[in-house]
């Protein structure tokens, strides 16, 4: 009876323990929510800064190296495809960046 008893009470401990856990990350996910949404927002504004930098130097004729163009394609990528960007710089970066085929 003992192995029993302990067996129903290591399992009632069990249970209690991921119910607290499943409740606590629920608590800790609302209460991070708006730190969250605060970084995707900064996130999408210095995406932004840097897409509409970059185009105003390539579209006064200001040369690139190839890390600076890779690092404008990987953010382009991250703003349209992970943040959802707006049209505006898709617009803008088709105009300037399709434009001879760089």
């Amino acid at each position: 009876m003992d192995i029993a008893t302990n067996i129903i009470q290591l399992s009632e401990v069990v249970g209690a323990v991921l119910i607290l856990s499943a409740y606590n990350g629920r608590v800790i996910k609302k209460l991070f929510k708006p730190i969250s949404e605060d970084l995707k927002r900064m996130d999408i504004n210095n995406c932004k800064c840097f897409l509409v930098r970059y185009l105003a130097d390539i579209e006064k004729g200001v040369m690139k190296d190839a890390v600076q163009e890779q690092l404008a394609y990987e953010m382009y990528d991250h703003y349209t495809k992970t943040l959802g960007g707006n049209s505006y710089i898709k617009d803008k970066w088709k105009r300037v960046m399709c434009r001879d085929e760089r």
